[in-house]
């Protein structure tokens, strides 16, 4: 393969650092505009020394509360694409619990969410991490929200109420 010419290195450079941008800046549009133009950009790491900070590092260090949730989804998306199974199959176990269109989609915001705050740096630190130094309590308040938020049946399950209404269980 053949290095690519400098004038593409430098589009290249300077569209991830606008998704960077867009995802600390909290700027919907922006950040639309950057995943439809250079998608496979959602799974790319800062190249910075000592950092190696995801997109969703980005948005929680900046407390971007309105782009995290299209972002997270749109980062989960492109990692099941380029070749991580198991997140397809976390994906279609948490869909597989959801009852209705509203619990589908919360099942895979939470499974997005869930797998962008896994992401590590170099020095081990996760997006809730950096919203927390940053004193972003607003984003780790929705991140938490979102994670534990469980479909009716799984909550059930987790209590072990499943069929405690068949039985005259509350």
């Amino acid at each position: 393969r053949c290095p690519a010419p400098q004038g593409e290195k430098a589009m290249a450079r300077q569209a991830a650092n606008g998704m960077f941008n867009a995802a600390y800046g909290d700027d919907e549009d922006a950040l639309h505009l950057a995943i439809e133009g250079f998608p496979e950009y959602l799974v790319t790491r800062q190249n910075r020394p000592g950092q190696r900070a995801s997109l969703a590092h980005a948005a929680a260090a900046g407390g971007a509360v309105r782009v995290a949730p299209n972002l997270m989804l749109a980062m989960h998306a492109a990692a099941i694409k380029v070749g991580k199974p198991a997140l397809a199959d976390e994906l279609a176990a948490e869909e597989k619990s959801a009852d209705g269109a509203d619990e589908l989609t919360a099942a895979r915001l939470r499974t997005a969410v869930a797998y962008c705050c896994r992401q590590r740096d170099v020095l081990g630190r996760t997006p809730l991490h950096y919203a927390a130094r940053a004193g972003h309590l607003r984003f780790v308040q929705w991140a938490v929200k979102v994670l534990c938020t469980r479909p009716k049946a799984a909550t059930e399950a987790l209590l072990g109420m499943e069929g405690a209404q068949e039985h005259g269980g509350g």
